[in-house]
């Protein structure tokens, strides 16, 4: 009985240390280059950001009379919370209106880290054999 005990509690500890891997980005800002550390972003945090940025809006009705949502997602809004969720201690404060004002050159080496928001991670369940 205690040596499940102890499987769970190491299977536990091994999931939580994976989420807290820090990875580095460097960004070359003219003739500098700054390094970004990050966390990839966790599945919930992926979720939270996705509902953050997506818009419900009615778009009418059907042919039988039911009611149509159209649903939009605001990737600029999407892209903004998923990095600010992701950097750590960064070298500069990643406000709002500091990311807003990036230049493409500067917030182009970003996308690489943000994963998209219509991806699902592979499964790292039990695979069938």
């Amino acid at each position: 009985m205690a040596e499940a005990k102890n499987a769970r509690v190491e299977a536990l500890q091994a999931i939580l240390e994976a989420g807290q891997e820090i990875k580095e980005l460097e960004v070359k800002v003219g003739r500098e280059t700054m390094v970004f550390r990050y966390r990839p972003l966790g599945w919930l945090a992926k979720s939270k950001c996705i509902s953050e940025a997506t818009e419900y809006r009615s778009s009418g009705t059907d042919a039988k009379g039911g009611a149509m949502i159209a649903v939009i997602l605001h990737q600029d809004i999407y892209k903004r919370m998923a990095l600010q969720e992701m950097l750590v201690d960064p070298p500069i404060p990643m406000t709002e209106k500091v990311l807003d004002s990036l230049p493409s050159e500067v917030g182009d080496q970003f996308e690489g880290i943000i994963p998209s928001p219509f991806t699902v991670a592979e499964s790292a369940g039990p695979k069938k054999g």
